[in-house]
């Protein structure tokens, strides 16, 4: 489970807005309120069964003045490692 539980953006591959989604739902579910997330990032890695070309995908995010940036997308050739695997606190 670390897919969201809803539709994901207007494809079917996981989206930088579906991570936004995983994070803010952990954030608010840990309960942590909105005014300690500035300055949080969070990495998320993931396995792509379906592509024909990349094997894994990897994102991290960070929030920045209010609102989350995605400083990082990697499309990976390879499999994503097991110890990035799923949401993660950078």
């Amino acid at each position: 489970m670390n897919m969201p539980d809803r539709d994901f953006g207007r494809c079917d591959h996981f989206q930088p807005d579906d991570f936004v989604s995983v994070v803010e739902d952990h954030l608010r579910t840990s309960g942590v309120p909105e005014s300690e997330w500035e300055g949080l990032s969070f990495g998320w890695g993931g396995q792509l069964i379906e592509s024909p070309r990349f094997k894994g995908l990897y994102m991290e995010l960070t929030r920045r003045e209010k609102d989350w940036v995605l400083t990082r997308l990697d499309r990976r050739l390879d499999p994503i490692p097991e110890d990035v695997l799923g949401l993660h606190t950078l």
